[in-house]
C-alpha cells in the first residue's frame, strides 16, 4: 500500500472513531497504522464474513469492514462491560462506528465466542487482533481454538507480541509484559484475585500454536511486525510496570512472600532496562508475530 493511501486510510479510520483530540497523534494515528499492516499480511479475502475475537472498543473491526469491502460482514465480540473505558465506553465507541457509513459491515456484542457459536453462524474467519494477552488463563485460549474448531471455521488469523526483542531498545516491553503475566498468574491462583490487570495469560507464539494445534489448526503463513516507532503500547505498559502505582497493587495484594519478591524484581529489571535504554519518553513495542491458522491443514 502507497504511503498516501495508508494515510488517507488511517485517516478514513480516524473520523469514524470517538477518540480525544488529545490522543489522536499519541494513540490513535499509530494504532490505525498497526492495524492497516496487520490486515494487510493478513490478506483475508475481500467480502469475508469474520470474527472479531475481543474487539474492545472496536477499532480492529472497523478496520477489516473498511479493508475487506463492501459486501463484508464483521462481528467484533468482547466480554468486557459495555461501560467499560475511558474518556468514552466500549458502548459509546460502537454506537459511533455502528452510525459511519462502514455501519451495516459491522456488529458489535458483549459475549464470548462459544456462547455466540452455540448457533450456527457461516464465518469465514476468526481474527485475533491484540487480545489473546488477555485471555485470563491458557486454558481459555485452548478453549477458544476448540470452540472455533468445533464451529467449523476455516480460517484462524492471529496478531500477538511474539516476545522477541529485534532491537535492545525494545527489551523493557518484553520485561514489562512478562512482569504483568507473572503478577496475574500469581493474583489468579488467590482465593479472592480481585480486579483483573490488562495484561494477563499472554501466551508467547509457541504457546498459541500449541493451543491452536491442538485444536486441529496449522499455521499457513506467518511472519513479524514491527510496529511504527511511534506506536506508543508497550511504551505506555512499560511505564505502569516501572511505576510506583503498579508495585504498590503488588504489595496490596497479600501473596506469598516469594512471590511478591519475585514479581517486584522482575519490576526492577523493567527500570534497569529503560535505564539502560537511555532514551527520553516512551520505548517501543515489542515486535508483533501474525499468523494465519488452517483447519485440518
Amino acid at each position: 500500500m502507497a504511503a498516501e493511501d495508508k494515510e488517507a486510510k488511517v485517516a478514513e479510520l480516524l473520523s469514524h472513531t470517538l477518540a480525544h483530540k488529545s490522543h489522536e497523534s499519541l494513540i490513535w494515528l499509530p494504532r490505525y497504522r498497526h492495524r492497516l499492516a496487520i490486515t494487510s499480511a493478513w490478506s483475508i479475502a475481500p467480502g469475508s464474513h469474520v470474527l472479531d475475537i475481543g474487539c474492545g472498543q472496536g477499532e480492529s473491526s472497523l478496520t477489516l469492514a473498511v479493508e475487506l469491502g463492501p459486501s463484508s460482514r464483521v462481528t467484533g465480540i468482547d466480554t468486557a462491560s459495555i461501560d467499560y473505558g475511558t474518556p468514552y465506553t466500549i458502548r459509546a465507541s460502537q454506537s459511533h462506528m455502528l452510525a459511519s457509513p462502514y455501519g451495516n459491515r459491522l456488529a458489535f456484542a458483549q459475549t464470548d465466542a462459544a456462547t455466540l457459536l452455540t448457533v450456527p453462524h457461516a464465518f469465514a474467519a476468526a481474527t485475533l487482533c491484540h487480545s489473546l494477552w488477555y485471555f485470563p488463563s491458557p486454558a481459555s485460549v485452548d478453549a477458544l481454538f476448540a470452540t472455533l474448531a468445533r464451529a467449523n471455521i476455516p480460517r484462524a488469523y492471529v496478531a500477538e507480541y511474539g516476545f522477541r526483542a529485534g532491537a535492545p531498545d525494545q527489551l523493557p516491553h518484553l520485561l514489562a509484559a512478562r512482569t504483568f503475566a507473572l503478577f496475574h498468574a500469581y493474583v489468579s491462583e488467590a482465593a479472592d484475585p480481585g480486579e483483573a490487570y490488562n495484561v494477563r495469560t499472554a501466551p508467547d507464539v509457541q504457546a498459541i500454536i500449541g493451543a491452536a494445534g491442538a485444536a486441529g489448526y496449522r499455521v499457513v503463513r506467518e511472519g513479524v511486525i514491527t510496529p511504527g516507532p511511534d506506536y506508543a503500547e508497550g511504551g505506555l505498559e512499560v511505564r505502569h510496570a516501572a511505576g510506583e502505582k503498579f508495585a504498590a497493587s503488588v504489595k496490596e495484594k497479600g501473596l506469598a512472600p516469594e512471590k511478591e519478591a519475585e514479581v517486584l524484581a522482575l519490576a526492577e529489571r523493567v527500570r534497569e532496562a529503560v535505564r539502560e535504554v537511555g532514551r527520553d519518553g516512551l520505548v517501543p513495542s515489542m515486535d508483533v508475530w501474525w499468523a494465519e491458522f488452517g483447519l485440518g491443514e
